[in-house]
């Protein structure tokens, strides 16, 4: 039995944190099952009320948890500080999930199992990830469906590690950058698991960075079609700086984390006339709203750095604005 941290960076979260607490509770209520928990909310930069409301949640948690208010924004320094204390605490692995999922049942229990097997059957510490499917709510109209396919990832066989779900050994974990620099903390993960693990990978055709069985979560966002797109804008711009800090073997970890869309997994064009050309030309549509997001954030990459302020969304749910800035960073039990 190991002792896991589960870390939950959050912010601006009054608004839903709440209604998507109970989801984690359950994931954690299996996993406690297998394993000596420790849950560590990290709140940056937000409201008071965002405070009260992560304190009323809390005290619901089936495992012992803590509070870490921070004063500084980002969502690589909230995991930063996240990993640090689980280390402080004798924490065996860490499990870094997003605010605002659902769990298939076991699916964190499953990432700590692989964890270890892992080790104990191959002698690497590699990292765990899930499947992740996009649950969108408050879909308004067309325009807004269109978006959220257009950037859906290709659900079969991937590669890269979305940022809602990474299991890792804490002592390995790698420190993330600032988030000044706009660099997406699963962009970076991944490469740093990649190129340590690259011989292996040559060797074998097999790379430590998997996504076992039966782990999957449900990720719920709210935002219209705009702020949407501006996300999917920032995500590429996070995963271009991701390459570019490691410019010796960018080209290679670009070659083999070559993100794949899930209507590009599926598109064939029907035979019949007019559904074949509804096809082509919703192809047209997802490739020209790609296009124009990969020219964004590549003119973003190349003007230098990005700063905090545009690097992190305003929300991708509903949460209220901040009124005042969190006091000192303080641990409440």
């Amino acid at each position: 039995m190991a002792k896991v941290s589960v870390i939950v960076p959050t912010f601006r979260c009054v608004g839903y944190f709440g209604a998507t607490f109970p989801a984690l509770c359950r994931a954690l209520t299996d996993l406690v099952k297998a394993h000596e928990v420790q849950l560590t909310v990290v709140l940056n930069l937000s409201a008071a009320e965002d405070e009260r409301a992560l304190r009323d949640a809390l005290r619901t948690s089936p495992v012992p948890s803590n509070l870490l208010v921070l004063t500084t924004p980002g969502k690589n320094n909230a995991i930063n500080h996240g990993v640090a204390q689980a280390r402080a605490g004798g924490s065996e692995i860490v499990q870094i999930v997003d605010d605002d999922q659902d769990y298939a049942p076991g699916t964190l229990r499953i990432n700590a199992y692989t964890l270890v097997a892992l080790r104990e059957r191959l002698g690497v510490e590699g990292l765990v990830g899930s499947r992740h499917i996009v649950t969108p709510t408050g879909w308004t109209g067309v325009t807004d469906w269109v978006a959220r396919l257009a950037f859906a990832p290709a659900e079969e066989a991937p590669r890269f590690c979305i940022g809602g779900s990474m299991c890792a050994f804490a002592a390995t974990f790698p420190e993330l950058p600032p988030d000044a620099t706009g660099i997406a903390d699963d962009a970076y993960v991944c490469n740093v698991y990649y190129l340590r693990h690259r011989d292996l990978f040559r060797q074998s055709g097999f790379l430590p960075i998997v996504f076992p069985h039966g782990s999957t979560i449900h990720f719920r966002t709210a935002c219209r079609r705009a702020e949407y797109f501006r996300q999917q804008v920032r995500i590429r711009y996070g995963v271009l700086a991701a390459y570019a800090a490691f410019p010796e073997h960018a080209d290679e970890l670009r070659r083999h984390f070559n993100w794949r869309y899930h209507c590009d997994a599926r598109f064939a064009p029907r035979p019949r006339l007019l559904a074949g050309l509804r096809d082509l030309l919703r192809w047209h549509a997802f490739n020209r709203m790609r296009h124009r997001a990969n020219l964004a954030a590549e003119a973003r990459l190349a003007s230098g750095i990005v700063g905090v302020d545009w690097s992190t969304a305003a929300t991708t749910k509903s949460g209220s604005r901040p009124v005042r800035a969190a006091p000192a960073t303080e641990v409440i039990q």
